[in-house]
């Protein structure tokens, strides 16, 4: 085309007669514009029509601010700037999953491991849920700040002074804790409330730290509703943890089980994005996967944290969640009385903290207070 013996090129969507009206269509060629250059091909403005016309300078325009942003400059960059990485070692697509379930497997065995009972006098250990035959009455002292463990002690107030936890953090982290070393503690159903920066999740990181100095962090799980919540706390969601909307039958009950192989205690962040239905189907789902049906959530202990005036659910928004007054009016579905049961469980939640000290504004005005 550039020495002009080859006839141009036409695509069968481009009108080679020009009959889309453009017989006497003649382009407005200016002074020294007999040629449009585009990408060092000279087209012959005399000889298009007008769609091609008009395509060609959308096209010139494009090209000129690309040039002149630079975006078609050439970029050099020194040999040793950026040296290539170079891995420690090249396996195929196969040697690596293997390498992945070689380390989880590890992994899970050291959990296993840890989760093993203690040779000790069993009886008076106290993260032993129980002996046949043996009663101990406890009563609910482990609520309060008063209650005192002579031999978990030093931990407790170690990971208060850790994270320098304000009193009603403090109080939050003591019922968790003082639970976690109670013999024989009934089931913890509780909620962490307060608006963003309070410092929930800095509660969080002090329990993390208090089950691991015991290396027992494997009782200790985080989950979350959405992936970015769950990963800026170090956790997972619980679709995943629980093994909720998997439908491959009854064979992934096995896997789940043992993701929740020596977990006692779950952290639910975020939780006013969960609707009564999503709580009645983690319930349902806990209660099948550890076989505990008798009792809600699998007889798991439940830390409920979040904020009810930021995030509602996704689906459904407020009329689905865990304090709409619409639920359980109607139920003539299974889907009514799954919400109606799912809010059912979350009215057992009775144990409640509530953190009003904004720890990233410590400085607060009248106002500032007022609207809190």
């Amino acid at each position: 085309m550039k020495k002009g013996s080859a006839p141009p090129f036409g695509s069968s969507w481009e009108d080679l007669d020009n009959s889309n009206n453009n017989d006497d269509f003649v382009p407005d060629i200016q002074k020294g514009q007999e040629e449009l250059v585009d990408d060092d091909i000279p087209v012959n403005l005399l000889k298009i029509g007008k769609a091609q016309y008009n395509r060609l300078m959308q096209m010139q325009m494009v090209n000129n601010v690309l040039r002149n942003t630079g975006w078609t400059h050439e970029t050099s960059t020194e040999a040793n700037q950026n040296p290539p990485f170079v891995p420690g070692c090249v396996l195929s697509g196969t040697e690596w999953k293997a390498q992945v379930v070689k380390k989880h497997q590890e992994i899970q065995d050291e959990c296993n491991a840890n989760n093993q009972p203690k040779k000790t006098d069993q009886s008076s250990h106290p993260f032993v849920q129980g002996q046949e035959n043996i009663v101990k009455v406890v009563d609910k002292s482990y609520l309060e700040k008063k209650f005192h463990n002579s031999e978990f002690q030093f931990q407790i107030e170690d990971s208060i002074v850790k994270y320098s936890l304000n009193v009603e953090q403090e109080r939050a982290f003591h019922i968790v804790a003082n639970h976690a070393v109670s013999p024989c503690s009934e089931q913890l159903k509780m909620y962490i409330g307060g608006i963003g920066g309070t410092g929930k999740s800095w509660v969080l990181q002090a329990l993390s730290h208090f089950f691991a100095v015991h290396t027992e962090l494997h009782r200790f799980v985080v989950v979350a509703p959405t992936g970015n919540a769950a990963v800026l706390l170090g956790g997972s969601t619980y679709h995943y943890l629980f093994g909720i909307n998997e439908y491959s039958g009854n064979s992934n009950l096995s896997q789940i089980h043992g993701r929740l192989t020596g977990v006692e205690y779950v952290f639910f962040d975020e939780v006013s994005m969960l609707s009564a239905r999503d709580m009645y189907k983690i319930s349902f789902q806990l209660c099948k996967v550890l076989n505990i049906t008798e009792i809600p959530f699998g007889n798991l202990n439940m830390v409920f944290s979040g904020d009810f005036a930021q995030l509602p659910p996704a689906l459904g928004g407020e009329n689905v969640s865990l304090y709409s007054r619409v639920i359980g009016a109607i139920s003539s579905t299974s889907k009514s009385q799954e919400e109606a049961i799912g809010k059912a469980l979350w009215h057992q939640v009775t144990t409640v903290v509530i953190l009003r000290q904004n720890m990233h504004q410590k400085t607060q005005s009248t106002e500032d207070a007022q609207f809190h």
